[in-house]
This record gives structure tokens, C-alpha cells and sequence, in this order.
């Protein structure tokens, strides 16, 4: 096979198939009396070589980054001082055979000529077409640049993207120029670079979204209360826009209805099963069903609870209580009347000549102590509301008395009082207006739990701590209907488009219909849900990885454009 030399003066050269290096040596001194010849011929591509191979193009790659360095360094240089180093260099070469000379054209042309040298290596095995192997080494070589990744990224996506957009801008300023001018050919380069990277930041953005879902804290707490939102209401925002006019779509827009609706009937028991918390199973019906359910289950608890408890006025509870009464006395006449009245009519006078209450009793005065503190707190005027404060302690000696004495069933009473506060705002939401068969979205259960919030100046809403506003707030953020108008234009011409005069009846546009409504299906939109926000631990790093590589990743999609 000829081998073909790169002769400075005289172009390539082809020398015939079985000429010894030594032969091609005195004819290249023959024709320039150079004494750079025997390096020639060693640097000169050999059939099979390493130059040639694929670890060959892979370390060509690497290298690149370096003569692409070198060279804008080189160019940025003034000719003087480009033409000391060139002699400097070749007198080096010259002198110990370690660096090779520079032809006329200084590192530029030297550049080129090994660039030439390179693909007739390749040529020379077989490697013709696109350069994996010296697009791997680019992209490896810049992982050591510093400053090609970013230690922390901007926090919005915009702010990534130009930094994506700068780094692998500068990356490419370090591919060398292997033909053409040079400041041209390194515009070229630097503008491809800066593209590229805001280009391909976005993509990789949400690449790095599928592989690691940024989930709303809402969804999660919803889909832990079995609650299973739509594929637009845990992506949300234009995800959520779009699935909202796709419920005009004819046949699609029923399946999308028919589980959010499921959503809600869930939303619905979740609240059940915090009112029947440790007391009994949650009510499979939804609706004036499930809230009779749950006073049902709550009466029965309370009853149980009764048979098996009693309360006599010991020592604890007549000292307790008569602090109280010196701390009320303290209250303006009308309302220290009132709390004196009142712990008389609902406290002491339940109890027997000999200080002792049955359960049923028992059940009695918690009751009527509740709804004489709820009346009170909610007044506008300060000090009936310290009245309610004072009755609410009444009622913490009378609950702390009662577990004491009764320690068998105090877990069961602690319990059962806090599912009668959740029934209470369950109850309420169930008979607001606009309830169906006393379903409740999570708006109407908010209004409830704000109402039942005996709090001063609702402090327990305003700092979110009221009874289940941790599962009212999550469920009015993700199910609630974002997109009111029914009739919108958004939603005629999706709904338009998909029929298309018909088209609904073509095999194609069924199975495509079919496609998007199966992660609505019953059982597999809870397996969506999931796809769209579990993924393993490692999957945050991998994500993150992705994030990060964007400007490395845009450098090498640079590189392969310009290939």
C-alpha cells in the first residue's frame, strides 16, 4: 500500500508500496535538502497505525484541547513574537529531535499539517465518516478544564443557560483550527459553542426533570394520604392548563373527569380516616354515607370508652380547679359571673353528693364545655374570649383528671376527642352549599377548617396549624379546577382539532386517544403518578450530574457539528 507524505513545498507526496523508510528519506532530502526528512517519514501516517485507530482518535480528541489552547494563545501573540518562537522551537528540534519543527506557516500550518497526518491515518484504517472516538476524547478532556462545570448552578433556568451558554462557549475557543483564517474559523467556533449550549441547556433541564421529578411537596403529601392526582395535576402549571382543556375532548375528557372525580372521592375518605384515627376502619362510602359513618363509629367509640370509665373530684382535680377559679376572679364582673355560672350548671353539678361522675357523665360535660369554648372564642370582644380561655383550662384539669384516673383508657379518650374535632369540620363541610350528596372539594374543607378555628383571631389558620389545614392546603394547591370557563376558545379548538370533521373514527387518532387516556385508567393512574414522582435515591445525583454536564455536553454537540 503507497504511503503519502506531507512534503513542505511540494504538497503530498505518494511513494510507492514497498519503499523502506530509508529510501523515502534520501528522496525527501533529494527534493528540499531537509533536515526534518527522517521526522517526516516517522510522523508520516503507517497502514495500521495507533494514529489510526479508535484509542488513536480518542487521544487525538484530548490532544485537541491542547493544540486548540496553544494555538489561540499562539494568535493572539504579535508576528514578532510568534516568528522568536518558531525559530526558538526549531532550533529546539533541531537540536534534541523532541519538538518538531515549524513549517513556514508557523503553529498554524503545523496544526494543519497534523491534521492532515490524522485523517489520512484513519483513512488509511478504515474510519472513514463521523469521529466518535475523537468526539469521546474531546468531551472527556473537557471534564479537566477548570471552570467547564459548574460547583453550584444558578438556581433559575434561565440563569443556567447562559452560564451553559458561556462555558461551552469557551470550550470550543479551545478546538483548534485546522483550516481556513483562523480569527474567522474561531468566531465561528465560539458562536456554534454559545448556541449550542443555550440550545441544549433546556433539553437536558428537563431531562434532568424526568430522571429526578422536582414534586411539589403538595403531590407528596396528597399521594401519602392515598390520594392519587392526574398526570396534569402533579405536573402542574402549563401540564395542568393543558389537561384542563382536554376535558372538552369527546371520550378523553370523560376518562380525565372520571379520575380527578376518583381524586376527590379519595381527598374525601383521607379526611374520614383523620376523624377515625386509631378507632375504626375508614368508610368506603363517600357522601352523607361516609359522614354518618364516622359519627356512628365516634359515638360507639365514645360509648365503649363510657362503660369502662368513671371520675370522682379527688385532691388534684379540687386544688386545680380552685386556682382557676381565683385566676377567673380576676376577670371583669360580667364574665367572672358567667365562668362561675357556668362551671356550676356543666361541672359541678354533674357530679354525685359524693364528688364522682359515670361515664355517660363523663361524655356530658366534655361535650357541653366544648361548645361553651367554641361560643366564647369566637366573640369579637377580648374578654370573652379570656372567658373561653378560662373555660378551655376547665376543661384541660377536667380531660387531664379523667386520663388519670382512668390511665386503661386514656390513649382511646385523647383519640376520640380529637376525631370528634375533625367530624366537626368534616360535618360542616358536608353541608355547605354546593356539595353533592355531601361530597366536599378541598375549598369547601378549608372553609370548614378556617370556621372551626376557635383560635384567637384564627391564629391556628394563620400560622397553618388548624385541625387537617396541612391536607386542606395540599389539596386545594393540586386538585383544585384551575381553568374555570368551560367554553374557552383554548378548549373549543382542542376539542376541534381532535375530532378534525371525523378523524376521531380513523384507526390512528383511536389508538392515539387511546394512548392518552390509559394514565387516567383506574389502577394505572396511580402507577403514572408514581412514574412521574418516585424514582430511586441515586436518581437526585444522576440528575444533578445531567444539570451540571450541560456545558460540557453543549461542547461536545459543538464539536460534532462542526466535524
Amino acid at each position: 500500500m503507497p504511503q503519502i507524505i506531507d512534503v513542505p513545498g511540494q504538497g503530498e507526496v505518494e511513494f510507492p508500496d514497498g519503499m523502506s523508510d530509508e529510501q523515502i528519506v534520501a528522496a525527501i532530502k533529494g527534493m528540499t535538502g531537509a533536515d526534518a526528512a527522517e521526522r517526516m517519514v516517522s510522523a508520516s501516517p503507517k497502514p495500521g497505525s495507533f494514529q489510526g485507530s479508535s484509542a488513536g482518535g480518542f487521544v487525538q480528541g484530548a490532544r485537541d484541547l491542547l493544540d486548540g489552547g496553544a494555538q489561540l494563545l499562539y494568535n493572539s501573540l504579535p508576528t514578532s513574537v510568534q516568528q522568536a518562537g518558531d525559530a526558538a522551537n526549531n532550533w529546539l528540534a533541531q537540536k534534541t529531535g523532541v519538538v518538531g519543527a515549524m513549517p513556514g506557516g508557523g503553529l498554524n500550518e503545523k496544526i494543519q499539517q497534523d491534521e492532515r497526518a490524522y485523517q489520512d491515518a484513519r483513512a488509511e484504517s478504515g474510519r472513514d465518516g463521523f469521529d466518535a472516538a475523537r468526539l469521546s476524547g474531546n468531551v472527556a478532556a473537557s471534564f479537566a478544564i477548570p471552570g467547564a462545570t459548574a460547583a453550584k448552578l444558578p438556581a433559575s433556568l434561565a440563569g443556567r443557560t447562559a452560564l451553559a451558554a458561556a462555558q461551552s462557549a469557551g470550550l470550543s475557543a479551545l478546538q483548534p483550527v485546522t483550516e481556513g483564517d483562523f480569527w474567522d474559523e474561531k468566531r465561528s467556533q465560539v458562536a456554534t459553542g454559545a448556541a449550542t449550549g443555550a440550545l441544549l441547556t433546556p433539553v437536558l433541564a428537563g431531562l434532568g426533570r424526568v430522571v429526578s421529578p422536582n414534586t411539589r411537596p403538595q403531590v407528596k403529601a396528597l399521594m401519602d394520604e392515598g390520594i392519587t392526582p392526574t398526570p396534569g395535576q402533579v405536573l402542574g402549571g402549563r401540564w395542568q392548563a393543558l389537561e384542563d382543556r382536554a376535558t372538552s375532548i369527546p371520550g378523553l375528557g370523560d376518562v380525565i373527569n372520571a379520575a380527578r372525580e376518583r381524586g376527590l372521592d379519595q381527598f374525601n375518605r383521607a379526611a374520614y380516616a383523620r376523624a377515625l384515627r386509631g378507632i375504626a376502619a375508614t368508610p368506603d362510602d363517600v357522601g352523607r354515607g361516609g359522614v354518618q359513618a364516622i359519627k356512628d363509629a365516634l359515638g360507639a367509640s365514645y360509648d365503649d370508652i363510657a362503660s369502662r370509665t368513671s371520675m370522682v373530684a379527688d385532691d388534684g382535680f379540687t386544688s386545680s380547679m380552685a386556682s382557676l377559679r381565683g385566676l377567673a376572679g380576676e376577670l371583669p364582673e360580667r364574665e367572672a359571673a358567667q365562668f362561675e355560672k357556668i362551671l356550676q350548671r356543666e361541672v359541678f353539678g354533674q357530679m354525685s353528693p359524693n364528688g364522682g361522675m359515670t361515664g355517660e357523665v363523663v361524655k356530658r360535660v366534655e361535650s357541653q364545655l366544648g361548645k361553651e369554648i367554641k361560643r366564647f372564642s369566637k366573640s369579637a370582644d377580648a374578654y370573652q374570649q379570656k372567658l373561653g380561655d378560662a373555660l378551655r383550662e376547665a376543661q384541660s384539669i377536667f380531660r387531664q383528671t379523667v386520663a388519670r384516673q382512668n390511665p386503661q383508657v386514656a390513649e382511646e379518650i385523647a383519640k376520640t376527642n380529637a376525631g370528634y374535632a375533625n367530624y366537626a369540620r368534616i360535618r360542616d363541610a358536608a353541608s355547605r352549599a354546593g356539595t353533592d350528596s355531601g361530597k366536599f372539594t378541598p375549598a369547601q374543607l378549608a372553609a370548614a377548617v378556617r370556621a372551626g378555628d376557635a383560635s384567637v383571631g384564627k391564629g391556628a389558620t394563620a400560622t397553618g396549624t388548624a385541625f387537617m389545614q396541612d391536607l386542606t392546603d395540599a389539596g386545594k394547591s393540586v386538585l383544585a379546577n384551575k381553568y374555570p370557563d368551560s367554553g374557552s376558545i383554548g378548549r373549543v379548538l382542542i376539542a376541534g382539532g381532535a375530532l378534525g370533521g371525523g378523524a376521531m373514527l380513523e384507526p390512528a387518532t383511536l389508538a392515539a386517544a387511546l394512548a392518552a387516556a390509559a394514565p387516567y385508567a383506574p389502577v394505572l393512574d396511580r402507577a403514572t403518578a408514581n412514574l412521574l414522582t418516585r424514582r430511586p435515591a441515586q436518581a437526585k445525583q444522576l440528575a444533578e450530574v445531567i444539570r451540571k454536564s450541560a456545558p460540557v455536553l453543549s461542547f461536545g454537540a459543538s464539536s460534532a457539528l462542526q466535524q
